[in-house]
């Protein structure tokens, strides 16, 4: 996904959306489970961009998000040596909105920052 600035123009970076759809998203309490691929979470990890996985309820026609990167950061959900998938846990709260797209533009620009920051360190 591109972002734009106040005035229009295109910034750089990007974030990365992998949209995943279903007439019955699988809950968990207060959450969606969702068994993600463990060559995604591997290539994801390491992805200096922002990934954003967005679960989609074509039932309700609803969409939710994780940041990938962020929820990973705990050890605690990270896959054990030799899973072929990894469960995460998307809260009913996190909905695809305005406001979320302008909270992903903002995890974008940090990321970016800190890339660009990273590059001239010594």
């Amino acid at each position: 996904m591109m972002t734009f600035d106040e005035s229009g123009y295109a910034e750089l970076g990007a974030v990365f959306l992998q949209l995943k759809a279903s007439d019955s998203l699988v809950t968990s309490g207060q959450n969606f489970a969702y068994d993600l691929d463990i060559r995604d979470y591997n290539l994801w990890k390491i992805e200096t961009q922002p990934v954003v996985l967005v679960l989609y309820d074509a039932s309700v026609r609803r969409a939710y998000w994780l940041h990938v990167q962020e929820y990973f950061a705990t050890a605690s959900r990270r896959p054990r040596k030799g899973a072929k998938t990894v469960r995460v846990l998307v809260s009913r709260q996190q909905t695809v909105s305005r406001r979320a797209v302008a909270r992903m533009r903002t995890l974008k620009n940090t990321f970016f920052f800190q890339l660009v920051e990273g590059a001239f360190d010594d």
